[in-house]
């Protein structure tokens, strides 16, 4: 890491308190006795106000940036950067294991990517993951700071918002390995431009380059196969060529995705239990992983197919207790995502009225507008010839382009809140829904009432 804040002598003293704690925690609301206490401090909070209170509910340390503080009979560690601190440790933690370490970013599929790959990994190996959010500038510390000797692989998942930030995750936490899953257009508020989603993501395969590390590479997509160009690859696609290939099977009325998996002479049919065509990238990756370290393709299939995604995307839920179908796919959205999750909607056969939820994209900066009217006429495309087919927008990006719509079938809302109480008062029942938003506008909350 550059621009390190720690001397020699503090990291060796922090890293030896570390090894004699059970672990790292940045909010007294959760801390457990012998656990390491950052105080972290941001725009809206300063853990060094909750210190004190950390070490009275049995904490080893206080690491805080504050020199008001009182000594607390030496359990108080002062640093510059409480944050800087935690993310050096954690990089000092990271190579002092050596476990081999996977990072995988991407603009869609990157936590599918992570869970599948995981799930295949499991089957030779204890595999330490990224947990739920932490795959940001704290998050990523704090996952590695869980290594342990016993892992003998890890996955670390980084997200970004603005330039820059994969390459500063990638120091951290030095992977050896790399998985871009695609490039799109999201963020683009943070990013500027599309062209700035390009290089941040990209980080990742200029940190492997330049410390000998080897990428995982999506062979069909032509835009990470130019940024790859002299990186060490391996690459995974639908050509009999790669190291992993993979074809979908025809599922015009399956709802589940299902894809022949090849390595050589060998090819296996698999099942899954995602939803959409468009998940076959992030399987493949996975059985790219597996292969190369060591593990059967027949153990890759039979991992692939008992993934079950819990985490509201790409998921099924086959019966409610209203009698419908539901995808649930809520957790992010993007031009690019939203575009597959709808083609694939229409694209699978049912006998069910379609109704598809649909909330705002967030975080696209000035392309905002254009994009939700884009993705209207999309809409609009699949309807035509669907006299059933119903259509909700929710949120304020799609009531600011409603007067571009021609949907004579379409509901729009402000919130979900305000969708929530039509859908008490006109429930949906025997239908084939598709939800689809940004986290931010929290369509699950309309589960329960579906």
């Amino acid at each position: 890491m550059k621009n390190q804040i720690l001397t020699e002598e503090q990291l060796q003293q922090l890293y030896s308190l570390f090894l004699e704690s059970d672990g790292i925690c940045t909010d007294t609301r959760s801390i457990k006795p012998n656990q390491l206490f950052f105080a972290l401090k941001g725009e809206r909070f300063d853990g060094n106000r909750f210190a004190s209170l950390a070490l009275q509910k049995g904490a080893l340390s206080a690491i805080v940036s504050d020199p008001t503080l009182s000594s607390q009979e030496g359990k108080l560690f002062f640093v510059q950067d409480t944050l800087q601190a935690l993310s050096e440790l954690a990089y000092f933690h990271r190579k002092q294991l050596a476990t081999p370490l996977i990072m995988i970013t991407g603009t869609n599929g990157k936590t599918t990517t992570k869970e599948l790959t995981t799930q295949v990994l499991k089957k030779k190996f204890k595999v330490l993951a990224t947990e739920g959010n932490l795959n940001n500038h704290i998050g990523v510390p704090l996952m590695l700071l869980r290594l342990s000797k016993s892992d003998k692989i890890a996955i670390i998942e980084a997200g970004a918002s603005h330039e820059g930030e994969i390459a500063h995750l990638a120091s951290i936490a030095a992977p050896n390995y790399g998985i871009i899953t695609n490039i799109g257009r999201a963020h683009l508020e943070g990013f500027g431009s599309f062209e700035g989603v390009v290089r941040t993501k990209t980080e990742l395969y200029r940190y492997l380059e330049a410390h000998q590390g080897s990428a995982f590479v999506h062979h069909s997509d032509a835009l990470l196969c130019r940024h790859a160009n002299g990186l060490k690859t391996i690459f995974y696609g639908e050509s009999q060529g790669d190291f992993i290939s993979g074809t979908p099977l025809s599922q015009k009325e399956a709802l589940y995705f299902s894809f022949t998996l090849s390595k050589g002479n060998q090819s296996i049919p698999v099942t899954t239990k995602l939803v959409g065509e468009y998940n076959l990238p992030n399987a493949l990756a996975a059985a790219a992983v597996g292969s190369y370290f060591g593990i059967s393709l027949e153990e890759i299939a039979e991992a692939l197919a008992s993934y079950t995604p819990s985490n509201h995307r790409s998921q099924l839920i086959p019966l409610t207790s209203l009698s419908n179908r539901l995808i649930v796919d809520v957790y992010n959205a993007n031009p690019s995502s939203m575009k597959v999750a709808i083609d694939n909607f229409f694209s699978t056969t049912t006998a069910l009225p379609r109704t598809l939820i649909i909330g705002d994209m967030l975080e696209l900066g000035e392309a905002s507008r254009q994009e939700h009217e884009t993705l209207l006429l999309q809409v609009e495309e699949h309807t035509q010839m669907l006299s059933s087919a119903e259509t909700y927008f929710v949120g304020r990006e799609f009531a600011s382009v409603k007067a571009s719509s021609v949907l004579s079938s379409s509901h729009f809302f402000t919130d979900t809140e305000e969708l929530l109480q039509h859908l008490k008062a006109c429930p949906l029942t025997n239908h084939f829904i598709l939800l689809k938003a940004s986290h931010g506008l929290h369509l699950e909350s309309i589960l329960s009432i579906l």
